[in-house]
């Protein structure tokens, strides 16, 4: 029994109850633990363990029993270090537990795969994400615990649309607005998935159906989620424009921006800001959206990444109006070509999209038979990394040129590539 190894170890070690209780625990939990009229939880017994120098499979009972504690601990220790953002030590905590999670008990599977599926999404990999998530859903799905079982489904949804994975995200985010919506009282979690969905809906060029679940996520019963409120009317903003109403897009800007405006997050704000500032330039006016986007791109607080994001929405946008301003378009590319030189944007996607907006505003003026090709490139570039939609985007501004320059079957055959990817 569990008390006689404890009082055997003890006395082996030379050391009285209250020595051992001593920083740790009460001597009358001692007294009760070795008369066993206590169940002291595994973390205990570890902590006793290491204090009279045995292994902990010295007080357990069998070896599924000392397998089962060695996991459990590993997974805690895993689950603290992720706390305290130490990613590699997390992963080197599951490593052991890696060699036996198919003996644990249920739970303690699913907890394993809830974690693991949260570090392969932190390191980009989305597959091996799902996976995991999907592995825990099942798991938390047999032990009845559907708020886990949403938590891992969101996940995953969330891991597939950072990979531009967007139909995929759809798929598990339905999955879970559907067990979360049978849970009344969790209505944050809701207007989470709703967002989510918006966003994938919005990845998949369908502005309506996103317009619809940010409606239905704006309309959850949680009122001090304001950093979500001001990106659902952030993602209204971009329906609004995918569907040609312009006053509307910058309507709904101006309302996230005035939101953000207070809040701590600087990052957030100036994205409000340059979204506004190009719906500023799409309503023609130029002026005030020079102001706002110098002024946002200017600040030190914002990140590289976003001054890059920022500059290239800024030359795209340019790109589209007629009266193309060739020296400002000319100083932003100068400024985006500093930024990306000067930082490592760790996104194969931005790094496209900037060496696209650069090569869009060149094109105006490029000979026709140089068009086509390049247009080709970036189209077959950005499909390689699943961003269909914006291949799309690549090849009707390629035809909209061709068409300018009268070769209209070059501009019908790109303007049916671009068909056939949405």
């Amino acid at each position: 029994m569990l008390g006689e190894r404890i009082k055997s170890a003890r006395l082996e070690k030379g050391l009285s109850q209250e020595e051992l209780a001593q920083g740790l625990l009460s001597r009358s939990y001692i007294c009760e633990l070795e008369r066993n009229k206590r169940r002291p939880s595994l973390a205990t017994i570890g902590a006793l363990a290491e204090r009279l120098g045995k292994p902990l499979d010295y007080f357990l009972e069998n070896e599924q029993q000392a397998v089962e504690a060695r996991a459990s601990i590993r997974i805690d220790q895993a689950y603290s270090l992720v706390g305290i953002g130490d990613m590699a030590g997390a992963r080197k905590a599951l490593r052991e537990v890696q060699l036996v999670h198919k003996q644990l008990s249920v739970a303690l599977r699913a907890r394993y795969h809830d974690l693991y599926s949260w570090l392969e999404q932190e390191d980009g990999h989305a597959f091996s994400a799902v996976n995991h998530a999907l592995l825990a859903e099942s798991l938390y799905e047999e032990l009845n615990l559907p708020l886990k079982q949403w938590y891992s489904l969101h996940g995953g949804a969330h891991a597939s649309y950072l990979a531009n994975l967007n139909a995929q995200a759809v798929e598990l985010g339905q999955r879970a607005l559907a067990i979360i919506s049978r849970l009344p009282e969790q209505e944050r979690e809701k207007r989470l998935t709703l967002n989510l969905l918006g966003n994938a809906y919005l990845g998949l060029g369908k502005a309506k159906l996103a317009e619809e679940h940010y409606n239905a996520a704006l309309a959850c019963r949680d009122e001090n989620d304001l950093d979500t409120i001001i990106r659902l009317y952030h993602g209204k903003s971009i329906c609004a424009e995918e569907q040609g109403n312009l006053a509307e897009s910058l309507l709904w800007a101006e309302e996230a921006s005035f939101l953000a405006k207070d809040r701590r997050d600087n990052e957030l704000h100036a994205q409000c800001e340059v979204s506004r500032g190009l719906c500023l330039i799409r309503v023609n006016r130029h002026e005030e959206a020079t102001r706002v986007l110098k002024e946002q791109l200017a600040k030190t607080t914002v990140s590289p990444r976003l001054v890059a994001l920022g500059l290239t929405d800024y030359l795209l946008t340019l790109a589209d109006q007629e009266d193309y301003p060739e020296e400002l378009c000319r100083s932003l590319e100068e400024r985006l070509h500093k930024v990306v030189s000067e930082v490592d944007l760790e996104d194969d996607y931005l790094k496209l999209k900037c060496r696209w907006a650069i090569a869009k505003n060149t094109l105006r003026g490029a000979a026709p038979q140089m068009i086509r090709p390049v247009i080709e490139d970036f189209a077959a570039r950005f499909q390689r990394l699943l961003h269909h939609r914006h291949s799309a985007d690549v090849l009707e501004y390629g035809a909209k040129l061709l068409e300018a320059h009268g070769d209209i079957a070059g501009a019908l055959a790109l303007l049916k590539a671009a068909v056939s990817l949405k």
